[in-house]
């Protein structure tokens, strides 16, 4: 059975992705092991669904369109930056989306519930809207996290007017994202 490594995102428009690019730059060091997520890669996580069964993505598809249909679109901005799991053990950087947090956390649980009968697992970890900027393979030097989280970063609002179900395909020059359904919110 072929199988689609698989996600449910919000795009992060190219105005923001070339900020969160500089952003980025500016952090890059030779001497840091962090492997950098590339711009066209940048994008905010709703749910990982993982390896899927091609011949479940219709009926994944429908989940998502009967949902986006009751859901409307909203306004988020990305304000603060992260570290996963926390600054003493920082493997992961990120933005976060935290004065629009509760509209991204609700729609995160109705994708969640949604997708449960069609045999995908409650998320068990609480939902922390954010980007991923990059990933490190041992804890970051404490020194290089706290000044990377005293970093001011904040940009205007945007609206979310649609999902994305994404195919992830591992390569070894780093993953390609390819939309297999944007399915809108409804207008404002």
């Amino acid at each position: 059975m072929e199988h689609v490594r698989s996600f449910i995102a919000i795009e992060i428009p190219e105005c923001i992705r070339e900020d969160l690019s500089r952003l980025r730059n500016r952090w890059r060091q030779p001497s840091q092991n962090i492997r950098w997520i590339r711009a066209q890669n940048i994008h905010l996580t709703l749910k990982f669904l993982g390896d899927v069964p091609v011949a479940k993505v219709d009926a994944i598809v429908r989940k998502l369109q009967a949902l986006c249909e009751e859901t409307d679109a909203f306004h988020y901005n990305l304000t603060r930056l992260g570290v996963f799991p926390n600054p003493g053990k920082a493997r992961l950087l990120w933005v976060g989306a935290e004065s629009f947090r509760e509209q991204l956390t609700q729609l995160a649980k109705k994708i969640d519930q949604a997708l449960i009968n069609l045999g995908f697992s409650k998320e068990k970890r609480k939902f922390v809207p954010h980007v991923t900027l990059g990933r490190a393979k041992s804890p970051l030097p404490r020194d290089f996290v706290n000044s990377f989280l005293a970093t001011p970063f904040a940009r205007d609002e945007v609206e979310a007017r649609e999902i994305i179900m994404m195919r992830s395909d591992l390569r070894p020059t780093g993953a390609v994202y390819t939309a297999i359904k944007r399915i809108a919110l409804r207008s404002l």
